[in-house]
């Protein structure tokens, strides 16, 4: 399990670059950045994972990252070949 307050600044960024987040970054999980974790869990077909406490599960936030480290290098591979 890892804690949301330990991790809502990763997240703020992560789902701001992925699209789902368009509120300040500041590091506070906030009524904003459960609406956007909640949106993005849904659009990954794990709203059966999204928990009421104050905890995500370790395997969400981990693909969570992974999809961020996916998207920069693709990102990056496209703008090496234009």
């Amino acid at each position: 399990m890892v804690l949301k307050s330990d991790v809502a600044l990763t997240v703020q960024k992560v789902l701001k670059v992925l699209g789902f987040y368009n509120g300040d970054v500041h590091g506070n999980w906030d009524k904003a950045t459960e609406e956007a974790f909640r949106a993005w869990a849904g659009f990954e077909n794990f709203e059966n994972k999204v928990r009421d406490d104050d905890k995500i599960w370790g395997s969400v936030y981990r693909y969570l990252i992974n999809e961020a480290r996916r998207r920069a290098y693709w990102l990056t591979i496209r703008r090496i070949n234009k």
